[in-house]
């Protein structure tokens, strides 16, 4: 990595599917457990809001088979009565339970603070986990939109207004929101080859790598969270003059992961109050792309977007903080009045014509679609944009997710999450027999660990040297793999330090983590014994 911009290297995880193979034939041959702390998928779920789904699942049945002939499995839609009065008779049946109490808070609530009563809320329910037809609106279910958008507000930090500002697009995970969302920016032209992204790192390895690569080819420019206390630790944050790069007008896009993975750290107040400045007085046309999965981890937590909501579009995924990976929940969410849509229009006139052309398939005006419009319509390549959507049983648990959040228990669980995670931080660092780093606005869903740091607390002097000078991450990794059957990640591959580690807390037994640290501690103190044999 140079000053400013970053080239290509292979994959982080590309090298964890290498490490694996090792480790696994090492787990099998010494009759040990592999651990693996370079996956990012939680150990914990969520399980009310699962319940939930699956009684209204059982509910909509019932609701079906009261109405039709049990004995062909065929039901007509138009003869079931989506009505608050069956909904209650079927719950009754199955004698509630926690689900179902949480279903009739869910109702009253609802109504209470959505407007939405108990009709609208069932016909919507019980249809979206049918899943008998295709997701209307396209962007996003009416009512489940309603409790993603609260949710959204709470969990970013946003100003409490209007939320009719707020446009949001159901997708299959933030995955396929940073897709959707650089694919449309090229496919508009208001993003193209050779343009300037600043990206700011450590950040998650696929922003980096996808970006560079033919399709797209842009140059990166990385503004670096450097910033160190008093004894040399890092602190994950940003100075002034890193920020004060996107003050170059050639630099199109602002990428951030917030908190960052991996430090899981979220940018502290006066970073973002710079970042405001910046784009408020230099660089008002500039775009801002913020993934902010982490959220939910950081008290207090504010994303950009509660700075800058009409320069940025915010990608979230749900999988993180309630154990939903494999549901593949995510959204899109931008302000309805936007710098995207400002800077398309600054584009050429014949250029703008050029793009609105390919989308007269869909609209009689393509020139008045929207960016939020054409993103939803590009992530079905245009002409299937009437398939476009989120599946309405995805969306009818992202619904339960946010009415959760809002719901009683919500604080119990958030405050369980928050210390398993802590608690896997301090047992790593025992391990390491080191103090844990006190990092404000930490998510401790993830630790990057810099090693030459480590090696200055721990070893000699020459040691250190030869370190940074002679040994590679990999030689590291891969004879923890060898030894201990124990998988970690370079830092290198998310734009950090060529001698750094991300340790994965999310996905291993508490007590693992005091056996890696105490790994890696031996490896390396292995390590300067045969350096110090062979000198």
């Amino acid at each position: 990595m140079t000053n400013d911009t970053m080239q290509s290297r292979q994959s982080p995880f590309e090298w964890k599917n290498r490490l694996k193979e090792i480790a696994k034939q090492t787990a099998q041959e010494q009759m040990i457990v592999m651990l693996n702390a370079g996956r990012g998928n939680p150990n914990w779920l969520c399980t009310l809001p699962r319940a939930a789904f699956f009684l209204l699942g059982q509910i909509a049945l019932m609701m079906i088979e009261s109405e039709n002939n049990q004995e062909t499995s065929i039901a007509w839609q138009e003869s079931i009565k989506y009505r608050h009065e069956n909904f209650d008779q079927q719950l009754s049946m199955l004698h509630e339970g926690e689900a179902g109490r949480f279903l009739q808070r869910v109702m009253k609530e609802a109504k209470t603070s959505l407007g939405i009563d108990e009709d609208t809320l069932i016909d919507e329910w019980v249809r979206g986990i049918l899943g008998d037809q295709y997701p209307q609106p396209v962007a996003m279910l009416t009512q489940t939109q309603k409790f993603v958008t609260r949710y959204l507000y709470d969990v970013l930090g946003l100003e409490k207004g209007d939320r009719d500002s707020l446009n949001v697009f159901a997708v299959e995970g933030a995955t396929a929101g940073m897709v959707y969302v650089f694919n449309t920016l090229f496919h508009q032209g208001i993003l193209q080859k050779g343009d300037r992204i600043a990206m700011m790192v450590p950040i998650f390895a696929p922003y980096l790598e996808m970006l560079i690569n033919e399709d797209f080819g842009v140059e990166i420019v990385t503004l670096y969270a450097s910033l160190r206390d008093e004894q040399g630790q890092h602190l994950w944050q940003f100075p002034d003059e890193e920020l004060e790069k996107i003050m170059d007008p050639s630099i199109r896009v602002l990428c951030l992961v917030n908190p960052s993975n991996p430090p899981s750290v979220a940018m502290r107040t006066s970073s973002l109050q710079k970042l405001q400045q910046i784009v408020e007085q230099n660089r008002p046309d500039l775009m801002i792309i913020t993934d902010d999965v982490y959220a939910p981890f950081v008290e207090d937590y504010q994303s950009i977007m509660a700075n800058l909501p009409q320069n940025t579009v915010c990608i979230y995924s749900f999988s993180k903080f309630f154990g939903v990976t494999g549901w593949r929940l995510g959204v899109i969410a931008m302000d309805k009045d936007n710098v995207f849509d400002r800077n398309f229009r600054l584009l050429p006139k014949v250029e703008q014509e050029k793009v609105a052309q390919a989308y007269e398939v869909i609209a009689s005006d393509p020139e008045k679609l929207t960016f939020f419009d054409r993103l939803i319509a590009d992530s079905r390549d245009i002409a299937l944009r009437h398939t476009a959507g989120l599946s309405t049983p995805q969306q009818i648990q992202m619904m339960l997710l946010c009415a959760f959040a809002n719901d009683q228990q919500v604080e119990r669980y958030k405050l369980n999450i928050m210390t398993i995670c802590k608690d896997r931080m301090r047992k790593l660092y025992d391990g390491l027999a080191l103090p844990i780093p006190d990092l404000p606005h930490c998510a401790s869903y993830y630790t990057e660990f810099d090693l030459l740091a480590y090696a200055k607390e721990k070893f000699t002097a020459p040691f250190l040297a030869h370190l940074d000078r002679d040994v590679a991450i990999e030689t590291i990794l891969m004879e923890l793999a060898r030894v201990y059957a124990i998988i970690l990640l370079p830092g290198q591959g998310f734009g950090d330090a060529r001698l750094s580690i991300r340790v994965s807390l999310s996905n291993l037994k508490d007590d693992d983590y005091t056996k890696i640290g105490q790994a890696l501690f031996t490896t390396l103190a292995r390590m300067e014994e045969a350096w110090g044999n062979n000198r």
